[in-house]
């Protein structure tokens, strides 16, 4: 039967609850082993955590946030070996053009990388402690923007989890993200200004290849300006054949929440009210009005009022216990019910 919609802002104060065992710490119940896959003609590689001596497992494949990454990065290790620990398969990959993975996510649009990860939950429906109808996907970061695609893509996801992802399209969240580095850094709301408008001129030259000249006046400027110095302006592109031109024509103006109102499979949303990176309340009352009205959608939304982007605890530094303890039974719960 399905499950009405389930919006849970769980507010927890500092030092009630206690932190996730650390990444980096031996586990022995968890069998740990390397794994190979394909999408195509590119082929893939990770790690399988498998807790020993189970069975029936439910599973999920880890999608990685932007930038290149591996199963070496500590926040998708932390997931990882968190939710192993807790009773599930874990698939965390090498993202493509990073680890042992061929390919290369910089010439990658949002639909490679989402059968990337639809390649990695058949991998994972292999594995015979797994029970291949309760295997879904963890997308962290911009990896949650690529989750619900991955989920419209393909019958084969049981759930959709998405952590510190926001629901505004990508051209959008770069812009917060870039304003909120600038509000941290102490900038006045006349140098914020100024740092969104040579952000908008990027913009228009990637999207259109016209203004170089304009671009590099502006950029060159606020390299010897009064908000000098931040990491800002250094941050910026002065390379007209930079490749993030070219993946930002493919990415910028898609829009996570369209690939949400498709997504029928039961979806967590977990947020820290106190991320750097991304305008919480902006991307939860965006996807609360996607689905106000939508009676039959299992959808819980999460918001730790102590922890940031990381979903850490504030006293440990680990991933919430909190969380992740949510997480295992309600995946379990979930995939069980949408048989």
């Amino acid at each position: 039967m399905k499950r009405m919609p389930v919006f849970l802002f769980a507010m927890f104060l500092s030092g009630l609850l206690g932190g996730a065992a650390s990444a980096t710490e031996a586990s022995g119940s968890i069998e740990r082993r390397e794994v190979e896959f394909a999408n195509d003609d590119v082929s893939l590689a990770g790690v399988l955590l498998l807790p020993a001596g189970r069975r029936n497992l439910p599973g999920v494949v880890i999608i990685h946030g932007s930038g290149a990454s591996d199963r070496t990065n500590s926040w998708a290790a932390g997931f990882a070996t968190g939710l192993a620990e807790r009773g599930f398969a874990v698939l965390l990959p090498d993202k493509r053009g990073s680890g042992r993975s061929g390919g290369d996510w910089r010439t990658a649009d949002f639909e490679a990388l989402a059968d990337d990860a639809i390649a990695g939950v058949k991998r994972l429906q292999q594995e015979e402690t797994v029970d291949p109808r309760r295997v879904g996907v963890l997308g962290l970061s911009q990896g949650g923007h690529i989750a619900p695609l991955a989920v419209t893509r393909s019958a084969e996801i049981a759930f959709v989890i998405s952590a510190s992802a926001s629901t505004v399209p990508i051209v959008e969240q770069i812009m917060d993200e870039v304003e909120k580095q600038a509000e941290r850094a102490g900038l006045s709301p006349q140098q914020i200004e100024e740092v969104n408008a040579l952000h908008r001129l990027a913009i228009h030259y990637g999207r259109t290849g016209e203004g170089w000249e304009t671009y590099m006046k502006k950029l060159e400027e606020a390299r010897r300006g009064s908000w000098a110095g931040h990491g800002i302006a250094e941050g910026f592109p002065d390379q007209p054949d930079h490749w993030v031109w070219s993946w930002g024509r493919m990415v910028a103006d898609y829009d996570p929440l369209p690939h949400w109102q498709q997504v029928r499979v039961p979806v967590v949303l977990a947020y820290g009210a106190r991320d750097t990176q991304i305008r919480v309340a902006k991307s939860v009352a965006r996807i609360e009005r996607l689905l106000t009205g939508q009676q039959q959608r299992d959808v819980t939304i999460l918001v730790f009022g102590d922890s940031g982007h990381g979903l850490r605890h504030p006293s440990t530094h680990a991933i919430r216990d909190d969380l992740l303890d949510f997480l295992h039974g309600w995946a379990v719960r979930a995939s069980q019910s949408g048989r």
